[in-house]
């Protein structure tokens, strides 16, 4: 099953086909969360044990934030999310609504059933009585569907668990929390948030009863019994120098899970350095495949501004050098903080997966038989979950112990 992804951003006031992907040209926010996928993945995972995010989210929660953003801080953004200069709201507005799920299909006949639950959400907090620049307020409710609401910061208990409570209903209450008890702060002006939860089917389950417990090297050292499941599919297949890359068709095709298994059993960080997701989502052939994937459940939670700042976001926390005057020109505004929560369970039926990310701102201070090829994954690999037509990337992990524990 597939769960839910949220990103929140906050902005405070300082006191200064068949599996292989498309040909087609994909969406250029699909293309621009790629290149983000690709700087942010070796941010994230490049710290052993197993993770999980949504670039999906975070990319869309900040492209929020951009839409306030001017000046350095504005083409430090640009670059970090690989978008052009300039407002992004046409592009996401199309890009959106290209996510809708296609009707399911039962013997070949279209149904008035979605193939897979897929939900995403947008949401602007803003403090009661502060005042807002139109051309900000247009772009993301046009753009985003955020309409801003109204809210009290200074009641910082009654705004955390408001904030809190639309991530969990957003999320089919998979993230209960995104905001710690110390936020939002009195101080706060803004907070942007994104939501997303996925829940899909296998195009082609697993068997239950062909599940079994086999060895898995955890770390690409210690042998545990991971619960492997097992099926013989023709699946899109390809290699790279460093890796062997399968990718796994969910209901309707429209999405994919991408399995990246380093050809040495410690080659997981050396993949993550030398290769790029558009190396494991292109060039794929189909192929008999005798595939043997451990079931797990992963849920992480980030504080993402030191990985920001290494992708070059460093005037937006500066008092004295952030410019978020598209915002509002009331107050200088300082982005305070990006958290970002997500969670999956893989098994036999499918994928369920959510995430949250938030963000503040505040004052500051079939073919012929074949003899099928054998896909074990039995050390640490990489995965994302793709959105075929677009090219999106809704969720991307690492495992390096499928027996560890979900928190």
């Amino acid at each position: 099953m597939l769960t839910a992804l949220l990103f929140a951003t906050f902005l405070q006031a300082s006191a200064a086909p068949a599996p292989q992907p498309p040909t087609a040209e994909l969406h250029p926010i699909g293309k621009a969360q790629v290149k983000f996928t690709e700087s942010l993945l070796r941010e994230v995972a490049k710290q052993p044990g197993n993770c999980i995010f949504s670039p999906f989210s975070i990319h869309t929660a900040l492209s929020m934030v951009h839409e306030g953003a001017r000046g350095d801080t504005a083409r430090e953004m640009e670059t970090a999310l690989a978008i052009s200069e300039g407002s992004q709201k046409s592009e996401f507005e199309g890009f959106l609504k290209r996510l809708s799920p296609p009707k399911k299909r039962i013997r070949n006949k279209e149904t008035n059933d979605p193939a897979f639950k897929l939900f995403t959400a947008n949401a602007l907090w803003v403090q009661d009585g502060f005042p807002m620049e139109e051309g900000f307020v247009s772009a993301l409710r046009e753009g985003f569907g955020a309409a801003p609401e109204r809210v009290d910061f200074k009641n910082a208990q009654a705004a955390r668990a408001r904030i809190n409570e639309w991530v969990s209903r957003s999320t089919e209450s998979k993230i209960q929390q995104i905001l710690p008890p110390d936020l939002p702060s009195p101080d706060s002006r803004f907070v942007l948030a994104n939501a997303v939860y996925l829940h899909a089917l296998w195009a082609y389950p697993f068997n239950p009863d062909d599940t079994h417990p086999m060895a898995f090297f955890a770390g690409g050292k210690r042998e545990v019994n991971a619960r492997t499941m097992v099926s013989t599919r023709h699946l899109a297949y390809r290699e790279t120098a460093g890796s062997r890359i399968v990718s796994i068709p969910y209901e309707s095709k429209a999405l994919s899970m991408v399995i990246v298994l380093p050809k040495e059993r410690q080659g997981l960080d050396a993949v993550l350095q030398g290769e790029t997701p558009a190396d494991w989502t292109t060039g794929f052939e189909t192929k008999n495949t005798r595939l043997f994937l451990p079931a797990f459940k992963t849920t992480t939670f980030y504080d993402l501004r030191p990985a920001l700042e290494r992708l070059g976001v460093r005037t937006a926390w500066n008092a004295s050098q952030a410019d978020f005057t598209g915002m509002s020109k009331a107050d200088p505004l300082v982005l305070s903080f990006v958290l970002h929560k997500a969670t999956i369970v893989v098994d036999e039926k499918g994928t369920e997966a959510a995430a949250a990310t938030a963000a503040g701102v505040k004052v500051g201070a079939a073919a012929r038989p074949e003899q099928p090829i054998v896909f074990q994954v039995d050390h640490p690999f990489l995965y994302l979950i793709r959105h075929e037509p677009t090219g999106a990337i809704l969720f991307a992990g690492r495992v390096d112990d499928p027996t560890a524990s979900a928190e």
